[in-house]
């Protein structure tokens, strides 16, 4: 069987994934002691703000289409859970259990592992006239997953 599914709702989570990597990155570098975590967590903190508002701008372009398309229906099931918990919101509320610097980067890469996978199937759904965005997005959250493992790996774990 195959159900309706409204596309632009991923982007609704996208939004507020990224609304939630901001105040992560902000979190994380005001718990950190260490000064080049702090500044690349602020910077991280900018980025996501960069793609909140590609994802916002994609939104709006998107209210005058039609963003609804037939899916199977484990697919569905699959999409309304990825926009029922909200992508990956809940890594800020973990903060808390982190007691390192290796744990607030643990924390960050799973959070960046979290939105590769969002965006991915956000390519697949959107298809080629949101490509490059959503493919540029991709990029940028490789990278910041690089970057939070060399300063992983450059502190000592």
């Amino acid at each position: 069987m195959s159900r309706r599914f409204d596309t632009a709702e991923l982007l609704r989570v996208a939004v507020a994934d990224e609304q939630s990597g901001i105040e992560l990155y902000m979190k994380l570098s005001d718990k950190t002691e260490n000064a080049v975590l702090k500044e690349m967590f602020v910077k991280l903190s900018e980025m996501e703000e960069v793609h909140r508002e590609m994802f916002e701008d994609m939104s709006k372009f998107l209210e005058g289409e039609e963003s609804t398309g037939v899916y199977p229906d484990e697919y569905v099931d699959y999409l309304e859970t990825l926009s029922a918990e909200g992508g990956s919101s809940n890594a800020y509320s973990r903060i808390g259990e982190c007691k390192t610097d290796t744990d607030l980067l643990d924390l960050a890469m799973q959070f960046e592992r979290d939105q590769l996978a969002l965006q991915k199937d956000m390519a697949d759904l959107l298809g080629d006239k949101h490509e490059k965005v959503i493919e540029q997005v991709i990029r940028e959250e490789r990278d910041h997953l690089v970057q939070l493992a060399r300063a992983k790996k450059a502190i000592g774990t």
